[in-house]
């Protein structure tokens, strides 16, 4: 579960820019959206 919320959450990032690499979030990004502590 933990695994595909993370998922959801990098896939809810990256639909947010255009193109294929830029696109793509950092860790941290997706970290602090799923509200994970470091």
């Amino acid at each position: 579960p933990d695994a595909l919320a993370w998922a959801g959450t990098a896939a809810a990032l990256s639909v947010q820019r255009a193109g294929a690499a830029p696109s793509m979030p950092h860790r941290s990004e997706i970290d602090a959206s799923a509200g994970v502590v470091a």
